[in-house]
């Protein structure tokens, strides 16, 4: 189940009244839907959560009209990489360079 928390579009994705992952999005000018975090507590990654989750983004962007996800992913991620590319996101040219580390963006057309 997941519910909205607050008014920052922050939202909680439960198990037996547990909290086991969030994300938070934002609504960007244009149609996009920009997912900002997505983060799964890791006794429960490699459950199926974080595919509920990019189901639910998915489903939360259609409701507002939007028709394209875009994210950032540490570079070095390798897993999350993956796991956004299995689920049809792809890795732009675009990076973004931080103080410590590089992000690569990633999007998904609706």
């Amino acid at each position: 189940m997941w519910k909205r928390h607050g008014k920052n579009n922050i939202y909680l994705i439960k198990s037996h009244n547990t909290v086991v992952a969030t994300f938070q999005i934002k609504k960007i000018e244009g149609g996009e839907l920009h997912l900002e975090k997505l983060a799964i507590i890791p006794k429960y990654q490699g459950k199926g959560i974080g595919t509920y989750c990019i189901d639910a983004i998915e489903k939360i962007a259609k409701e507002l009209n939007c028709n394209h996800i875009s994210l950032e992913v540490f570079d070095k991620s390798e897993h999350a990489i993956k796991f956004y590319e299995k689920n049809n996101y792809i890795i732009c040219d675009e990076k973004i360079h931080t103080l410590k580390y590089v992000e690569v963006k990633m999007e998904k057309y609706l």
